[in-house]
C-alpha cells in the first residue's frame, strides 16, 4: 500500500491509500500525485469537500470498465491505476481522466445517486464533464478537444455513428436487455456534450449555480432527470422542456448548414443557418458559436459570438463590419452534431488552416480539404492529390510554430472523414488514405518527412509530460507517412528508430508503422518485438493492439497466433479488447470475405463470455444498409449467421442488437 494525504486550503486533511499488487507500490506514485492534484482542482471547481477521513484506490485486474466507484473505496483497472515505463501515452491521458472521474463519483454518484438506471446518464455525463475540464487544465485544451471530437465521430463505434440510422442514441432509454447496454458512447460521450451545450446556453455562472443547487438539495439521496433539470430551470428562470425533449428523449443529432455573404456597400455580414436532423423529432436547441476572421488571422471585433439556435432557420446580421477572409464556425465543436459551411471556398479553407486563431477549427478546415481530395480520388481512380492540397500539406510539414499536438493533427491522414457522406465507402477508405500519403511522399516529399523527423528528434528532451505526449503524437503522424513508402531508405529509417526508441509509445508507434508497411522483414520484427513486449502487462497490451493493424490478409493468422498463446484470455476484457478492437477498425481487411468470416466466428464466441465487449465488435456493421450492394449483401449474411447462432435467452443484448440491425436493413 502507498499512503499519502492531501490538504484542503482550510487545513483539513484527507488520508489517501493506494492498494496495489505486491511489489508495485512505486508504480502508484505518479497516480497518487494525479489524485492529489485532481482533488484540489475539483474542490476549487465545484466547492465539493470529501466528507470522510480516508479515500482509498484499489487496483482491479479484470473489468469491462475503467473503474467503479464505491463510497470512499474506488476500484480502477490496474493498467490505468498504475503507471510505469510501459504505460503508453493514451493510458497516461486516460489515467488522468479516470482518477478524477472515479473521485468525482463520490460527489455525483455517491453523494447524490441516480434514482434508476434510466437516470444513469446523469451520473456519467456530469462526471465526464468534470473529467474533461480537469484534463483540459493538465493538457493542451485544443489537443484534448480534438481527441473528444474523434470519439464523437468514430466510424462504427462513436455516438454519431449510432445515430446516423436514427434508431439508436436516445440518452434516457425506453428500456434495455441488460444494464451494461447503458455503458456506451451515448452515455459517456454524447451525454457530456449535452451538459456542455447547456452550460454554453445558460452561461458558466448560471450553470454552476444550477449544479450547486442540485447537489445541495439532493445530497445523501436519490435524484432523477427531471429533478436535475428543475434546478437549472429555477436558477435560470427559463424552461428547458424544448432543450431536454430533443437532446435527452429522442435519437438523432442536428445537421446544421451555414451560408453567408457580405454586403460591401452596407458593411453587413449576413449569416444564414438551417438545421435538419437524423432520427425522428423536432428542432434542436443548440449553441452556435462563430467568428469572422480577417486576412491576418485575427478575429474581427464584435464578430465573436455564441447564439441560441432553436428554429429550422435563422439569420444573423453583423453590422458595420469589415469584410472577413473567412468565417470560423462551430468553434471547438460547440454543439453535438454536424456543421457544414456551404459558402467556404477551398481557398478560404486554406486561409483558415494557415491562420485561424482557433486551433481546433484549423484542424477542422484541413479535414474538410482532405475530404474534398477523397471525393476527387473516389471519382477518378487515376487521379492524385491536388497541388493546392499538397502545397498546404508541405507548408504544415515545415511549420514549427504550431503546438506539436495541433501540428500532428493537421498532418494526420487517417480513415475517418469529416464528411459523413463518405462513411459508407469503408472498403475504399484504406486505399484513399494510402493514395494521399504516397502523394505527399512523391517529388521529394519523402526527404521533407525525413527532415521534419530529424528536426523533431534533434530537439532537447522534455520532462514536461503533456509536451512530450504531443511531441510523440506529431512524430507518429510522420511515421505514418514513412509507413506508406516502399523505399529502402524509409524501411531502414523505421528500423533505426525502432532500435533507438526508449519510450514505449514511440516503440509501439514505430512497430505499427513497420507492421503496416511493405518491409520485407516485418513478420520477423513483429515476432522479435513481441517476445520483448510480452514480458510486462503494459507492453503486452500495447503489443496486442499492434497485431490487428496489418492491412494484409496475414493479420488473421497473426491474431490467431496470439489467441493460441497461454497468456491470452478471451475472458480478460483488457487483453481480448486489445487484440480485437484494432481489427474491427481495420477497413482494409474487415470487409473482405475472410474478415467477415472472422468477425462472425469471433462475435459468436465472444458473446458467450462478454456481451458488453461483443457489442463493440458488431458496431461497425450498424450502417450496413448504406454500403455498396455486394458488401451490403455480405454483411447482412454475416449478421444473420451471428443471430442464428446466438440464443436470446443466453445473449439477450447481442441478439437484440443484431435483430435491430437486421430490421433496419429490412426497412430499406
Amino acid at each position: 500500500m502507498l499512503a499519502d494525504e492531501v490538504r484542503y486550503p482550510d487545513g483539513r486533511r484527507i488520508a489517501l491509500e493506494y492498494l496495489v499488487p505486491h511489489g508495485k507500490r512505486d508504480s502508484a506514485r505518479i497516480p497518487m500525485e494525479i489524485l492529489k492534484r485532481s482533488i484540489l482542482w475539483q474542490h476549487a471547481a465545484t466547492g465539493y469537500v470529501y466528507p470522510f477521513e480516508t479515500y482509498r484506490t484499489l487496483c482491479m485486474e479484470k473489468s469491462n470498465y475503467g473503474g467503479m466507484e464505491n463510497v470512499g473505496n474506488t476500484t480502477i483497472i490496474t493498467e490505468a491505476a498504475l503507471i510505469d515505463k510501459d504505460t503508453v501515452d493514451a493510458r497516461l491521458i486516460y489515467a488522468h481522466g479516470v482518477i478524477v472521474h472515479e473521485y468525482e463519483h463520490n460527489h455525483c454518484g455517491s453523494g447524490v445517486t441516480m434514482e434508476s438506471p434510466f437516470d444513469m446518464w446523469l451520473n456519467e455525463a456530469y462526471t465526464v464533464d468534470i473529467e474533461r475540464q480537469f484534463t483540459a487544465s493538465v493538457f493542451n485544451p485544443a489537443f484534448m478537444r480534438l481527441r473528444e471530437a474523434d470519439a464523437i465521430r468514430e466510424p462504427g463505434g462513436g455516438p454519431l455513428a449510432m445515430e446516423d440510422t436514427g434508431a439508436f442514441g436516445q440518452i434516457v432509454r425506453d428500456g434495455f436487455n441488460d444494464p451494461d447496454e447503458l455503458v456506451d458512447g451515448v452515455t459517456y460521450v454524447k451525454a457530456p456534450e449535452v451538459l456542455n451545450m447547456l452550460r454554453q446556453l445558460l452561461g458558466w455562472r448560471v450553470y454552476d449555480a444550477g449544479a450547486r443547487l442540485y447537489f445541495s438539495r439532493h445530497d445523501g439521496g436519490n435524484a432523477n432527470t427531471a429533478q436535475f433539470l428543475t434546478c437549472f430551470e429555477e436558477v435560470s428562470g427559463e424552461s428547458l422542456d424544448a432543450f431536454s425533449r430533443e437532446w435527452l428523449f429522442s435519437a438523432g443529432y442536428p445537421q446544421v448548414t451555414a451560408r453567408y455573404d457580405y454586403d460591401a456597400e452596407r458593411r453587413e455580414l449576413h449569416l444564414r443557418l438551417a438545421q435538419t436532423r437524423t432520427g425522428r423529432g423536432g428542432v434542436f436547441t443548440l449553441p452556435f458559436s462563430f467568428a469572422a476572421v480577417d486576412a491576418r488571422g485575427n478575429d474581427i471585433p464584435g464578430s465573436v459570438q455564441t447564439v441560441r439556435f432553436d428554429t429550422p432557420e435563422a439569420e444573423i446580421v453583423l453590422a458595420d463590419i469589415d469584410e472577413p477572409a473567412f468565417l470560423s464556425l462551430n468553434r471547438d465543436a460547440g454543439f453535438y452534431g454536424t456543421c457544414t459551411d456551404l459558402s467556404a471556398t477551398p481557398q478560404q479553407l486554406v486561409r483558415q488552416v494557415r491562420g485561424d486563431g482557433n486551433l481546433f477549427n484549423r484542424v477542422e478546415a484541413m479535414r474538410r480539404l482532405t475530404d474534398l481530395e477523397r471525393r476527387r480520388l473516389l471519382a477518378d481512380p487515376l487521379a492524385t492529390a491536388s497541388e493546392p492540397w499538397l502545397d498546404l500539406y508541405r507548408h504544415l510539414l515545415l511549420n514549427t510554430l504550431l503546438p506539436d499536438g495541433i501540428r500532428g493533427y493537421l498532418l494526420k491522414i487517417d480513415e475517418q472523414p469529416l464528411d459523413r457522406a463518405l462513411l459508407p465507402y469503408v472498403r475504399e477508405s484504406f486505399t484513399l488514405r494510402q493514395r494521399l500519403l504516397r502523394a505527399v511522399l512523391a517529388d521529394g516529399g519523402e526527404s521533407s518527412v525525413f527532415n521534419a523527423l530529424h528536426a523533431l528528434e534533434s530537439r532537447p528532451a522534455t520532462l514536461d509530460l503533456p509536451a512530450a505526449i504531443e511531441r510523440r503524437s506529431l512524430k507518429n503522424a510522420l511515421l505514418n507517412l514513412l509507413s506508406a513508402s516502399g523505399t529502402v531508405g524509409a524501411h531502414l529509417a523505421l528500423e533505426e528508430m525502432l532500435a533507438g526508441a526508449v519510450n514505449i509509445t514511440d516503440r509501439l508507434n514505430t512497430l505499427t508503422a513497420i507492421w503496416q508497411s511493405r518491409h520485407g522483414d516485418r513478420h520477423a520484427i513483429l515476432a522479435r518485438e513481441g517476445e520483448r513486449l510480452r514480458q510486462t502487462p503494459g507492453g503486452y497490451l500495447g503489443y496486442l493492439q499492434v497485431v490487428g493493424q496489418s492491412p494484409r490478409p496475414d493479420v488473421f493468422d497473426a491474431v490467431a497466433a496470439e489467441e493460441r498463446r497461454p497468456s491470452f484470455s478471451l475472458s480478460h476484457p483488457g487483453i481480448s479488447r486489445a487484440l480485437y478492437l484494432p481489427l474491427i477498425r481495420n477497413n482494409a481487411q474487415l470487409w473482405t470475405e475472410r474478415g467477415l468470416a472472422w468477425l462472425t466466428q469471433t462475435v459468436i464466441a465472444y458473446a458467450q463470455v462478454s456481451e458488453y465487449n461483443a457489442l463493440r465488435l458488431i458496431a461497425p456493421c450498424q450502417a450496413w444498409q448504406s454500403f455498396a450492394p455486394d458488401l451490403r449483401d455480405a454483411v447482412g449474411a454475416a449478421l444473420r449467421d451471428m443471430r442464428a447462432a446466438l440464443s436470446p435467452s443466453k445473449c439477450p443484448s447481442v441478439a437484440g442488437r443484431l435483430d435491430a440491425y437486421l430490421a433496419m436493413g429490412e426497412k430499406e
